[in-house]
C-alpha cells in the first residue's frame, strides 16, 4: 500500500521522468521528431490541398513539444515551416518572391506559435513534474509520520488518509476515503469526532481531545480548520497521536508522588526548595500539615507564611543558615520551635544542602523539615522520668540510710525504738523493691520480652484471693459483686493478681479516704469484665487519655504526695493487652472513678484457636 503510493500516478511519473530525461534520450527524441516531420511533409506532398495548408504540421509540433520536450518542439516547427516554404508554397523552391507578403506571415505566425507551444509545454510539464515530486514527498512523509494524519471535506467525507491513521482506525484507506467517520469508526468514536467537527465549524479553531481505543491504547485527536482567504472553512484536518506510552508514564509518575506523598504524610516529614535563579520557593504538601497553614499561600524564600510562627530567635538562625548555605554552600542541620495558628506549640528539625547545576555552581536549596515534636516529648519525658527516679528511689535510701545509722547507737532497753527503725528500714526496702520490679518490667515490655505463665483459673476465686491478701493494707472497705455464669480463664495468676493489686491499691490511695470500693465480676460467656470504682476527685476528661502512658501521673496523684514513677496503669494495660485483653478508664470529676478489665474467657480463647 505505501508503495503504491509513493509512485503516485503513471502519467504524473511519466511527466516527471521526461522533465529529467538525460542528453541520449533527447536526441532520439529529436530524431523523432524529423521523422515525424518528414513523414507528414510526405502526406502533404502527396495529398495536396492550398486549403489548410499548414493544418498536419500543427499536430507534429503540438505533439512532438508533448512528449519530446521543449527542443523537439522547436526543430519541429523550425523543420515544419522550412519544409513548408521550400516546397509547398508557390511558386516553389524560392526563397524570395514577389506577392507572397501573405504566405510569410502565415509562416511567421506558424513558427512563432510552434515555439510559444513548445515553450509552455515545457512549462507545463515542469510543474506538474514539481507538483508530482511535492505529491510524492508529502505522501511519504505522511506514510512515515508515527501520527494519524487525515484529511476532510466540509462533509466530513475523508480525503486523504496515511498508514498511521489505518491502523488507529482499524480500516483501510479504500474502505474511508470518500466516507464519514460514522461510516469507518466505532460508534463511540465515530460521536466524538462529529461533536468535536461541529465545534470546529463553529469556532474555526483546533479541539484536542482523547479516546480510549479497543485495544487499550490512548490516543490525543487534533481536529483543525482548513480557512481559504476569505476565513471561510473548506476541510477540516486531523492529527491523531498515540500517547499509550505518555499516559502509562503519567500514571507512573502520578503513582510516584502519592507514595511519596504518603512517605512523607506517615514519616511527617515535609520537603522544600529554593531556586536561586528565579528566586522561587516551592514546598510538599506535607510542609502546609507540619506548619498547620493555609495550603493556598504561596511560600516565598523568606518561609512566608510560617515566619511569623517561628520564635525571633529561630527565625534568625535559619535565616542565618540559609544566607551561610548560600554563600558557602555549607550543609546545616536546626531544632527550631514555634507556634501552629492553633496555638499549639511543637518542634521541627530543619536541614537543608546546595543544589548545584552541571557546572557546580550554587543554584538553589533543597531542604526538608521533620515534625520532631515527639522526640521532643520523649527527652522532656526522660528528663522528667530522671529526676522522678532519682527523687523516689532517693527516699527510700533516705529512710534505709537514716534508720540504719540510728540503730546501732540504741541500747538494748530501747526495744521499741528498734522496732520502729527496723520496721522503717523493711517498708523502705519492700517501697524499694517495688519501684525496682516496675522498671524491670518497663523493660520487658518495651522489648516485647514478657513472659506468661498460663494456667486455668476462676476468675471469682482469683479475685476474692487478691481482695484478702489486700484487705490489711488498705483502710476503705471493699465490696464485691459477681454476675453471670461461672466461667474459666487461662492467665498468668500472678501478673492478673499484679494488675488487680495496682487498681484497688490506686483507688485507695487517690479515692475519698475511707469510701467504700466496689469490685464488680461479670461472667460472659466470650470473657470477663471486673471493674473497679472509687468515689473522690476524679480524673480530668483531657487527662484520661494519657492515663497510661508512660511515667505518667495525674493531677491527683501529684497533689496527693504518693511516691511513685507512674509506670504502675502502663505495665498492667501491657500486662493485660499480653493476655489478649483490654484496660480502660473513665471517670466523672468530683464523683468517681471506674477502671475495666476485660480479658477473654476460656470457651472465648478456644473459639479462636
Amino acid at each position: 500500500m505505501q508503495s503504491e503510493r509513493s509512485k503516485g500516478p503513471a502519467e504524473v511519473l511519466a511527466l516527471t521522468s521526461v522533465a529529467r530525461r538525460p542528453t541520449s534520450s533527447r536526441l532520439t527524441a529529436i530524431g523523432l521528431t524529423i521523422v515525424a516531420t518528414f513523414a507528414v511533409f510526405a502526406l502533404e506532398r502527396r495529398f495536396w490541398y492550398p486549403v489548410g495548408r499548414w493544418s498536419l504540421f500543427c499536430p507534429v509540433v503540438i505533439a512532438c513539444a508533448w512528449f519530446g520536450g521543449r527542443a523537439s518542439g522547436i526543430v519541429a516547427t523550425l523543420l515544419s515551416g522550412a519544409l513548408m516554404w521550400w516546397f509547398l508554397v508557390a511558386p516553389e523552391n524560392e526563397r524570395l518572391r514577389d506577392g507572397a507578403g501573405d504566405d510569410l506571415v502565415v509562416a511567421l505566425v506558424f513558427v512563432a506559435t510552434g515555439i510559444l507551444i513548445s515553450i509552455a509545454s515545457y512549462r507545463y510539464r515542469r510543474n506538474v513534474a514539481r507538483l508530482a515530486r511535492h505529491h510524492h514527498h508529502l505522501q511519504t512523509i505522511l506514510d512515515f509520520s508515527p501520527d494519524g494524519i487525515v484529511l476532510k471535506d466540509r462533509d466530513s467525507r475523508y480525503l486523504l488518509v496515511n498508514d498511521a491513521f489505518e491502523r488507529i482506525a482499524g480500516a483501510p484507506a479504500s474502505a474511508m476515503v470518500g466516507r464519514t467517520p460514522a461510516a469507518v469508526l466505532p460508534r463511540a468514536m465515530a460521536d466524538k469526532v462529529e461533536a468535536v467537527e461541529q465545534t470546529v465549524r463553529a469556532t474555526h479553531a483546533p479541539v484536542q481531545f482523547e479516546v480510549e481505543l479497543a485495544d487499550g491504547h490512548d490516543v490525543l485527536i487534533t481536529e483543525f480548520p482548513l480557512l481559504d482567504e476569505a476565513n471561510d472553512l473548506f476541510a477540516i484536518g486531523a492529527i491523531a497521536t498515540d500517547i499509550s506510552r505518555q499516559k502509562a508514564e503519567e500514571r507512573t509518575l502520578r503513582e510516584t508522588m502519592e507514595d511519596l506523598r504518603t512517605a512523607q504524610h506517615v514519616s511527617h516529614v515535609g520537603s522544600w526548595h529554593w531556586d536561586f535563579r528565579t528566586n522561587a520557593a516551592k514546598w510538599s504538601d506535607e510542609m502546609y500539615v507540619i506548619f498547620g497553614v493555609d495550603p493556598g499561600q504561596p511560600p516565598t524564600p523568606q518561609f512566608h507564611p510560617v515566619e511569623r510562627l517561628l520564635t525571633a530567635d529561630g527565625l534568625t538562625r535559619l535565616r542565618d543558615a540559609m544566607e551561610k548555605l548560600r554563600v558557602d554552600g555549607e550543609p546545616f542541620e536546626l531544632d527550631l520551635e514555634f507556634t501552629r495558628p492553633d496555638g499549639a506549640t511543637r518542634w521541627c528539625a530543619a536541614r537543608a544542602e546546595p543544589a548545584r547545576d552541571d557546572g557546580g555552581q550554587i543554584v538553589g536549596i533543597n531542604g526538608t523539615i521533620a515534625d520532631i515534636t515527639h522526640i521532643k516529648e520523649l527527652e522532656r519525658l526522660r528528663k522528667e522520668w530522671t529526676s522522678i527516679v532519682a527523687h523516689d528511689l532517693r527516699q527510700p535510701l533516705d529512710a534505709i540510710t537514716m534508720a540504719s545509722g540510728i540503730l546501732p547507737s540504741l541500747h538494748e532497753s530501747d526495744r521499741e525504738e528498734r522496732r520502729v527503725m527496723l520496721q522503717r528500714i523493711r517498708a523502705s526496702t519492700q517501697n524499694l523493691t517495688r519501684m525496682i520490679d516496675d522498671l524491670m518490667d518497663l523493660s520487658l515490655l518495651e522489648a516485647n520480652r514478657l513472659k506468661l505463665e498460663r494456667r486455668w483459673d476462676d476468675p471469682e476465686a482469683a479475685t476474692r484471693e487478691v481482695i484478702e491478701r489486700l484487705r490489711q493494707g488498705i483502710e476503705n472497705p471493699i465490696r464485691v459483686e459477681v454476675s453471670g455464669s461461672p466461667a474459666r480463664w487461662c492467665v498468668d495468676a500472678m501478673r492478673i493478681e499484679q494488675v488487680l493489686a495496682n487498681l484497688l491499691s490506686n483507688a485507695a490511695k487517690y479515692g475519698e479516704a475511707g469510701a467504700p470500693i466496689d469490685v464488680r465480676l461479670d461472667r460472659q460467656p466470650d470473657g470477663v469484665e471486673i471493674t473497679v470504682t472509687n468515689s473522690g476527685p476524679g480524673i480530668d476528661p483531657e487527662e484520661l487519655p494519657h492515663l497510661f502512658d508512660r511515667f505518667a501521673r495525674s493531677k491527683v496523684s501529684r497533689r496527693s504526695g504518693v511516691s511513685g514513677l507512674g509506670l504502675g496503669l502502663y505495665i498492667s494495660k501491657g500486662i493485660v493487652e499480653a493476655h489478649g485483653g483490654r484496660l480502660w478508664a473513665d471517670s466523672v470529676p468530683g464523683e468517681r472513678t471506674t477502671f475495666h478489665l476485660s480479658l477473654p474467657s476460656g470457651e472465648a480463647r478456644s473459639k479462636a484457636a
